[in-house]
């Protein structure tokens, strides 16, 4: 959960930077991504090993999901008010991009916390 936490922290806090997102709420650090907006990608990782499990060992299919359901996700909370995207296509694009790369690596972290958790 802390690796995708990070890993969230580091991609919002880029695309907030880059100005393909703007977050409605400030956030105290304000060079930051949003606390909340971490906090949904420690809600993802706790799906992983579960509801997502299977997933594992599917890194192309995982790939391709995230570049379809990461972006969806973000513009789905765009229509509710939470940020906006200046420019919706290309950080639509972008936001697939980070998403085809980032679910393949957190399902390979799954699997791997899922491996070590079992061996005594």
């Amino acid at each position: 959960m802390l690796k995708c936490f990070l890993l969230g922290t580091l991609i919002d806090t880029v695309l907030m930077q880059a100005g393909i997102m703007v977050y409605a709420s400030p956030n105290p650090v304000s060079f930051l991504s949003p606390l909340w907006m971490s906090l949904l990608w420690v809600a993802l990782a706790v799906t992983l090993n579960h509801s997502l499990a299977w997933l594992k060992n599917k890194y192309g299919l995982s790939a391709i999901l995230g570049s379809i359901t990461g972006p969806l996700s973000y513009l789905a909370g765009v229509r509710l008010g939470a940020g906006s995207m200046p420019d919706e296509i290309n950080s639509l694009v972008a936001l697939s991009i980070v998403w085809a790369l980032s679910m393949p690596l957190m399902m390979f972290w799954a699997k791997k916390s899922n491996k070590s958790s079992y061996e005594i």
